[in-house]
């Protein structure tokens, strides 16, 4: 099956295809506007690097965020407009999964964070066990200290992943001390690899030739919305 993937939910833009379960194209690039600007040509690189066209796809999978407003609804117009365009099925995946999966080799207890601005994180727990990961506290928008809050409840070692703890870490590290690792930079920001692996059973079950949509997860209301709110009062 060959499937193209893309996540826009954070800062680092990143584009894979899969062909029959092996990643065979993965691109990356960091930039504010990189979605708006480069994922066409992003997508048209991936294809070519891998050795085909956009109409040999057989399968869309998509980063649905939590993330940047603006740039998570550009990759998901974006998945369904070739979802729709090219008669395939279209799987939106959440972008914390995606940061889990990257890193899901550790085993145990994983926390993946999204810097969501305004001084919080878009937050879920994870834990992996024989290869198999479980959600433990779903997606939720959060201040960094009451996070770490939380995650002391718990008495095994933490593994952090994404953006959010990179931003927060002396945060983390003030309450929870060593009882957490922070991944390795090329793990901080989903990976189109990882959504690969997470969407192609999904994909697989899916019928072919019938297109479809996502929605993107915002779970906390865009910062436009929240400034009319501000101003009302």
């Amino acid at each position: 099956m060959k499937v193209l993937a893309f996540d826009t939910a954070t800062p680092v833009t990143s584009v894979a295809v899969g062909i029959d379960g092996a990643v065979v194209a993965e691109i990356s690039i960091t930039g504010d506007k990189v979605q708006m600007e480069r994922l066409m040509p992003m997508i048209d690189a991936a294809l070519r690097e891998a050795g085909i066209t956009v109409r040999d796809l057989e399968g869309i999978a998509v980063g649905v965020g939590p993330g940047l407003f603006t740039a998570l609804r550009i990759g998901v117009t974006t998945a369904n407009t070739l979802s729709q365009v090219l008669r395939v099925p279209v799987v939106g995946v959440s972008s914390l999964d995606i940061l889990a999966a990257g890193i899901a080799y550790r085993g145990g207890l994983i926390a993946a964070a999204i810097d969501a601005r305004r001084r919080e994180v878009f937050a879920a727990l994870y834990c992996v066990t024989e290869g198999v990961i479980g959600i433990i506290a779903p997606e939720h928008v959060i201040e960094p200290g009451t996070l770490a809050e939380e995650l002391a409840a718990y008495d095994e070692p933490i593994a952090m992943v994404g953006d959010g703890f990179s931003a927060y870490c002396s945060v983390m590290r003030d309450r929870l001390e060593n009882r957490v690792t922070l991944a390795s930079p090329e793990f901080m920001y989903p990976r189109a690899s990882s959504l690969l692996m997470l969407a192609e059973p999904a994909l697989r079950a899916a019928v072919p030739g019938v297109p479809g949509l996502v929605a993107p997860v915002y779970v906390r209301q865009p910062d436009a919305v929240e400034l009319i709110k501000k101003m009302r009062r």
